[in-house]
């Protein structure tokens, strides 16, 4: 995405500002700082609100989430590129980080830095329905990204499989630690997942999610998307669609090893706003994305609640 305003030209994807024959890279505080300015100009921009795009949450709260959707909204009823690069990015950031299941799906509650790489391994019933409807909105608003159809499956099938009671309400939370440490449950080291998969499928797995860089996390490889699919194929040899395939394998076969791990603790309390939220994000991606199955379980819930 390339703004020109004035003499300046802004390039978003490549976080680059030119003006004539020079150009600058941005950092990623001068990156949102002037996102902001160039999504809400001509408006005065609040110095607490710039305050908070410079120094940015990294808790999935309800309010940054609407905020997001806010901006894609307003982006495209104005035809705004700017806005709508800046919470399609937030998105995408999101959903390639660490703070992503990229196993199992679902989201944990919070990233300890700036790149959502590393979170704080709990996952919260509340902050999932909340994103499952704000992905499912953006999947919608912004041209069907496959990404954004991939994290809303990958989330709703998390909730169904480890989330739904069997009389129908969902659980409230999975806990941080496992087997006495935090994170043990979803870290890896690179001898490990080679041992599981073929030479192929480890071939695109470690570009992908950085296995073939130092570790990320105390000794160990948390799972964090470094290239996408297109490098990957380029750099191997390969069509992209037979990257996907074989990190659809990889994942498979990981995932599968992984159940047999010591699992983390579950909050199995069924609280009725969190449920709500729930219901709202299964409903609402279901409805979106054609998937009966997900306001079926939508359904189970509110009758349970009932």
């Amino acid at each position: 995405m390339v703004i020109r305003f004035g003499e300046f030209e802004f390039d978003g994807d490549a976080h680059r500002l030119r003006r004539g024959g020079n150009e600058v890279r941005l950092d990623a505080k001068a990156f949102n700082l002037l996102g902001i300015l160039l999504s809400r100009r001509p408006a005065v921009v609040p110095r607490k609100e710039l305050h908070e795009r410079l120094w940015p949450h990294t808790f999935v709260t309800g309010a940054n989430l609407s905020s997001v959707v806010s901006q894609l909204r307003e982006g495209a009823r104005r035809d705004d590129a700017a806005a709508t690069h800046m919470a399609v990015h937030t998105l995408e950031q999101m959903a390639n980080g660490g703070i992503n299941d990229h196993l199992g799906g679902g989201f944990c509650r919070y990233s300890v830095d700036q790149f959502w790489m590393i979170p704080h391994f709990e996952k919260m019933l509340y902050d999932n329905g909340q994103l499952l409807a704000v992905y499912a909105e953006a999947w919608i608003a912004a041209d069907r990204r496959p990404l954004f159809r991939h994290v809303c499956e990958r989330t709703a099938e998390w909730v169904m499989r480890e989330m739904q009671a069997p009389d129908g309400g969902y659980y409230a939370s999975l806990d941080a630690d496992s087997d006495g440490e935090e994170g043990r449950f979803y870290v890896w080291t690179p001898a490990e997942v080679a041992a599981l998969l073929d030479e192929d499928e480890f071939q695109v797995f470690a570009p992908r999610f950085g296995l073939d860089r130092g570790a990320n996390f105390e000794g160990r490889w948390h799972l964090h998307t470094f290239a996408d699919t297109a490098a990957i194929a380029e750099q191997s040899g390969r069509e992209p669609r037979a990257v996907r395939g074989l990190l659809l394998s990889a994942r498979n076969k990981l995932l599968a090893e992984r159940e047999k791990r010591v699992r983390q603790g579950r909050d199995e309390k069924i609280l009725t706003s969190w449920n709500a939220l729930m219901i709202k994000g299964m409903a609402k991606a279901g409805r979106l994305l054609d998937r009966p199955e997900w306001v079926d379980s939508a359904v189970r819930a509110l009758a349970f609640l009932r």
